[in-house]
């Protein structure tokens, strides 16, 4: 028997599984730079060397949020075809699909952040 959490974390995840972008309202790069100067100012003037990001979407806001500056990165998303866009862009970056309520690691982080996930 399937309960209404688990129909509707199924059918959030066959939505998200082919979308290989976050659908957010501006997807520019004008768009993602004016965002990323808003959710800067939570970690202002400090040098993240350690970061985990969750809903890490396609990687649109990686460079704008100056992650790509960061010593160690991880990205997490359980959208397979937005870890596909964010590694063909970066290809370098450590990536792991996943979901956010059952993520875990020993890893230690600088800065955890998340935005735009619900």
């Amino acid at each position: 028997m399937t309960t209404p959490s688990t129909t509707t974390r199924r059918h959030w995840r066959e939505f998200w599984a082919t979308k290989a972008s976050p659908l957010h309202a501006d997807e520019t790069e004008t768009g993602y730079r004016s965002l990323a100067d808003e959710l800067r100012l939570l970690f202002p003037g400090s040098a993240v060397r350690r970061v985990l990001e969750i809903g890490c979407g396609n990687g649109a806001m990686f460079e704008p949020l100056g992650f790509h500056r960061a010593e160690k990165y991880l990205g997490i998303d359980f959208s397979p075809a937005m870890l596909d866009e964010f590694r063909a862009r970066f290809p370098t970056v450590d990536l792991a699909e996943g979901d956010a309520t059952t993520f875990r690691t020993t890893r230690t982080f600088d800065l955890i952040f998340s935005s735009h996930v619900v």
